[in-house]
């Protein structure tokens, strides 16, 4: 993808917001343009013209034109403008509101044309994650490849351990920009827009053609994925199991905007999340630091104001960055926390026991009463020790506002690579 060509067809200035607001570099301006374009704010920007709301409409247009001015976009940024001008002024034409929604969404389609785009979890070609949190599909697909093209991702230990690294190292090309992760059997030290202009430049691509012999094949072996601990099993609740809490808040929250911290329940969160809305389910990644979730809620609630926003982390995640509760109280965001307490590092101390053979140490917490700092900052919260309290816990940070609970939970391993 050559991100030049938005030049060509939006009127963008990306050299000048790539030396200001990107630091020059192509990578991290692609990696905020894919958000706006797989965003859903301009498909609520039609729903709320189909509704006749002109509030609606009014606030995703203004957020569309923010991102679009952010990204340099111009012209984009400039009809979303004028939207929102339309809207103030008292605009309520709907045919003149649509044909100027409809001109900024053919500027966005020309964007996605470029090849900026992801595959949605729907996809029948999206199988899921490899590897320790893997899905069944994904973990043959991977075993019985005849070829793997590994693109921008580092193939940690998790990925790696969906079998024998040994057996499928040998088909890999793993293409990334850092040459201290290349693990395959041709590695190729480069960024991946850079090399994929250059494999689709290919005339040989041209004439490849393909059948779905081969989805079919991984589809044959599809085996659902097994969680233990999240039923209505008495010992899955008496003490709360961390899967058995994430469970039910994803079962409560569907829909909605989930972000996960670093620690234990990152695992179940993202073996949990059936989420049906595609990019709403977010975390920091391989980077994984302690109180991500609470931050990135802020720009999510911002940006989506009119819908909820759930973060899930442990108790050693908030307190990095607790403080934010006074962000999240002073603008009135609409994000429900929810703490997952077992007094403990529990990563770091899963790994000194069962890697590293160690006695735990120095990864037990004397934490405060989270409820009471959250009524401090004007927050609503509660505790939770039961199921009857989770279940009450949930119907309350269903309401609008902010809200924090803090749920003591059972020491509990995650699955280990073998």
């Amino acid at each position: 993808m050559n991100i030049w060509d938005l030049e060509r067809i939006t009127d963008a200035d990306v050299a000048t917001t790539l030396e200001e607001r990107f630091m020059g570099s192509e990578a991290l301006y692609v990696r905020f343009l894919k958000k706006l374009l797989v965003d859903d704010n301009y498909g609520q920007l039609k729903e709320a013209l189909l509704r006749g709301d002109a509030k609606g409409i009014e606030m995703k247009a203004h957020t569309l034109k923010g991102v679009c001015a952010t990204l340099g976009l111009t012209e984009l940024s400039d009809k979303f403008s004028h939207l929102v001008v339309m809207v103030r002024a008292g605009e309520t034409d709907e045919a003149k509101l649509r044909a100027h929604i409809e001109d900024a969404g053919s500027k966005l389609r020309k964007a996605n044309e470029l090849g900026i785009k992801v595959i949605s979890e729907d996809d029948k070609f999206n199988l899921g994650l490899v590897g320790l949190r893997g899905t069944s599909l994904s973990n043959y697909a991977y075993e019985e490849s005849d070829l793997i093209l590994v693109l921008g991702a580092k193939l940690s230990e998790r990925t790696i351990s969906a079998c024998d690294f040994d057996l499928v190292k040998d088909k890999i090309i793993h293409v990334n920009i850092d040459e201290d992760c290349l693990k395959g059997a041709i590695n190729i030290h480069q960024d991946v827009s850079n090399f994929l202009d250059l494999l689709l430049s290919l005339d040989e691509l041209s004439s490849y053609s393909t059948d779905d012999s081969w989805i079919d094949e991984i589809y044959s072996h599809f085996s659902p994925l097994v969680i233990e601990g999240i039923d209505e099993a008495e010992e899955n609740y008496n003490p709360l199991k961390p899967q058995y809490v994430i469970n039910k808040i994803f079962e409560a929250f569907k829909g909605s905007y989930f972000l996960a911290d670093a620690g234990t329940h990152t695992t179940w969160s993202s073996l949990l999340s059936h989420n049906d809305c595609f990019g709403k389910f977010l975390f920091s990644g391989g980077f994984a630091p302690m109180g991500y979730s609470l931050c990135g809620s802020l720009g999510v609630a911002v940006a989506h104001g009119d819908e909820k926003v759930v973060v899930v982390c442990g108790d050693g995640d908030i307190q990095m960055v607790i403080q934010e509760l006074a962000t999240i109280r002073e603008y009135d965001l609409n994000i429900s926390i929810f703490v997952l307490n077992n007094s403990q590092l529990g990563v770091i101390r899963q790994w000194e026991e069962t890697i590293y053979d160690f006695d735990r140490y120095q990864v037990d917490l004397k934490n405060p009463d989270f409820v009471k700092i959250a009524e401090a900052y004007d927050i609503g919260a509660m505790s939770v020790k039961s199921r009857e309290d989770l279940m009450a816990a949930i119907e309350e940070s269903l309401k609008d506002g902010a809200y924090l609970v803090d749920v003591a939970i059972a020491e509990e391993n995650i699955p280990m690579p073998k």
